[in-house]
Protein backbone atom coordinates (compact mmCIF):
# COMPACT_ATOMS: atom_id res chain seq x y z
CA UNK A 1 0.00 0.00 0.00
CA UNK A 2 1.42 3.30 -1.33
CA UNK A 3 -0.86 6.11 0.48
CA UNK A 4 1.36 8.48 -0.59
CA UNK A 5 1.42 7.72 -4.62
CA UNK A 6 -2.35 6.62 -4.28
CA UNK A 7 -1.55 2.88 -5.36
CA UNK A 8 -1.75 -0.65 -3.96
CA UNK A 9 0.29 -3.06 -5.30
CA UNK A 10 -0.77 -6.44 -5.54
CA UNK A 11 2.38 -9.20 -5.33
CA UNK A 12 2.37 -12.28 -7.80
CA UNK A 13 5.76 -13.63 -6.48
CA UNK A 14 5.85 -16.96 -7.98
CA UNK A 15 5.09 -15.20 -11.78
CA UNK A 16 7.69 -11.95 -10.72
CA UNK A 17 4.20 -9.32 -11.89
CA UNK A 18 2.41 -7.25 -10.04
CA UNK A 19 -0.71 -5.50 -10.47
CA UNK A 20 -1.35 -1.82 -9.99
CA UNK A 21 -4.54 -1.14 -8.38
CA UNK A 22 -6.46 2.25 -6.87
CA UNK A 23 -5.90 2.99 -2.98
CA UNK A 24 -9.24 3.31 -1.01
CA UNK A 25 -9.26 4.55 2.65
CA UNK A 26 -10.84 1.26 3.27
CA UNK A 27 -8.13 -0.81 2.85
CA UNK A 28 -6.67 0.58 5.49
CA UNK A 29 -5.69 -1.32 8.76
CA UNK A 30 -8.24 -0.91 11.53
CA UNK A 31 -6.10 -0.45 14.25
CA UNK A 32 -6.71 2.32 16.87
CA UNK A 33 -7.98 2.60 20.62
CA UNK A 34 -11.05 3.68 19.80
CA UNK A 35 -13.40 1.66 17.62
CA UNK A 36 -15.64 2.82 14.96
CA UNK A 37 -19.24 3.81 16.27
CA UNK A 38 -17.76 3.10 19.98
CA UNK A 39 -21.09 4.35 22.37
CA UNK A 40 -19.28 2.69 25.65
CA UNK A 41 -16.14 1.96 27.05
CA UNK A 42 -15.54 0.01 30.57
CA UNK A 43 -12.68 -1.09 32.24
CA UNK A 44 -13.09 -4.72 33.03
CA UNK A 45 -8.96 -5.63 34.41
CA UNK A 46 -5.16 -5.18 33.43
CA UNK A 47 -3.15 -8.43 31.83
CA UNK A 48 0.07 -8.36 30.31
CA UNK A 49 0.04 -9.22 26.46
CA UNK A 50 2.88 -10.35 24.33
CA UNK A 51 5.61 -8.50 27.57
CA UNK A 52 3.60 -5.30 27.27
CA UNK A 53 1.27 -3.77 30.52
CA UNK A 54 -2.86 -3.94 29.30
CA UNK A 55 -5.67 -2.41 30.13
CA UNK A 56 -8.93 -4.83 29.19
CA UNK A 57 -11.79 -3.12 28.04
CA UNK A 58 -15.52 -4.52 27.18
CA UNK A 59 -16.54 -1.60 24.51
CA UNK A 60 -20.12 -1.16 22.67
CA UNK A 61 -20.12 -0.24 19.18
CA UNK A 62 -23.46 0.93 17.27
CA UNK A 63 -23.89 1.09 13.42
CA UNK A 64 -27.38 1.91 12.25
CA UNK A 65 -29.58 -0.08 14.59
CA UNK A 66 -27.17 -2.91 15.16
CA UNK A 67 -25.15 -3.23 18.56
CA UNK A 68 -22.05 -5.19 18.83
CA UNK A 69 -20.12 -5.91 21.72
CA UNK A 70 -16.09 -6.45 22.07
CA UNK A 71 -13.59 -7.07 24.25
CA UNK A 72 -10.44 -5.03 23.73
CA UNK A 73 -6.85 -5.22 24.92
CA UNK A 74 -5.15 -1.88 24.89
CA UNK A 75 -1.42 -1.71 25.56
CA UNK A 76 -0.46 1.20 28.19
CA UNK A 77 3.09 1.26 26.68
CA UNK A 78 2.39 1.49 23.38
CA UNK A 79 -0.95 2.71 22.87
CA UNK A 80 -2.04 -0.46 20.70
CA UNK A 81 -4.44 -2.53 20.78
CA UNK A 82 -3.51 -5.95 21.45
CA UNK A 83 -6.33 -7.80 20.87
CA UNK A 84 -9.94 -7.75 19.73
CA UNK A 85 -12.70 -10.21 20.24
CA UNK A 86 -16.07 -9.95 19.70
CA UNK A 87 -17.79 -10.78 23.05
CA UNK A 88 -20.36 -13.55 21.74
CA UNK A 89 -16.65 -15.35 20.88
CA UNK A 90 -17.61 -15.39 16.73
CA UNK A 91 -14.14 -13.72 15.97
CA UNK A 92 -10.75 -12.65 17.66
CA UNK A 93 -7.84 -10.47 16.10
CA UNK A 94 -4.90 -10.65 18.28
CA UNK A 95 -1.44 -9.16 17.60
CA UNK A 96 1.87 -10.80 18.38
CA UNK A 97 5.46 -9.60 18.87
CA UNK A 98 4.40 -5.71 18.08
CA UNK A 99 7.61 -2.99 17.65
CA UNK A 100 6.84 0.15 16.70
CA UNK A 101 9.91 0.92 15.28
CA UNK A 102 10.89 2.82 12.12
CA UNK A 103 11.38 0.60 8.88
CA UNK A 104 12.81 1.63 5.08
CA UNK A 105 11.70 2.47 2.66
CA UNK A 106 13.00 0.41 0.45
CA UNK A 107 10.35 -2.11 2.23
CA UNK A 108 7.48 0.36 0.59
CA UNK A 109 8.96 -0.22 -3.23
CA UNK A 110 8.33 -2.87 -5.80
CA UNK A 111 10.78 -5.61 -5.84
CA UNK A 112 13.50 -5.55 -8.44
CA UNK A 113 12.62 -7.82 -11.62
CA UNK A 114 9.07 -7.57 -11.04
CA UNK A 115 6.86 -6.50 -14.41
CA UNK A 116 3.36 -5.38 -14.30
CA UNK A 117 0.66 -7.64 -14.86
CA UNK A 118 -0.27 -5.38 -17.96
CA UNK A 119 2.47 -6.55 -19.99
CA UNK A 120 2.32 -10.20 -19.20
CA UNK A 121 -1.26 -9.78 -20.26
CA UNK A 122 -0.33 -8.10 -23.89
CA UNK A 123 2.26 -10.46 -24.50
CA UNK A 124 -0.01 -13.66 -24.01
CA UNK A 125 -3.00 -11.56 -26.28
CA UNK A 126 -1.24 -12.07 -29.39
CA UNK A 127 -1.73 -15.69 -29.42
CA UNK A 128 -5.41 -15.57 -28.37
CA UNK A 129 -6.15 -13.73 -31.19
CA UNK A 130 -3.58 -15.90 -33.51
CA UNK A 131 -6.08 -17.09 -36.69
CA UNK A 132 -8.71 -19.83 -36.40
CA UNK A 133 -9.17 -19.41 -32.70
Amino acid sequence: VRKDKQVVWLLLSRMKHFKTMPYSPEQDLRVSEKLEGEVSRQEIGTEVREGHPTILYEVTTKQGEQVEVYYQWVATDIHFPMKLAKKDGSWIVEYQHVKLRSVSDYLFNLPLNFQPLEDFNKQELPEQTAPGL
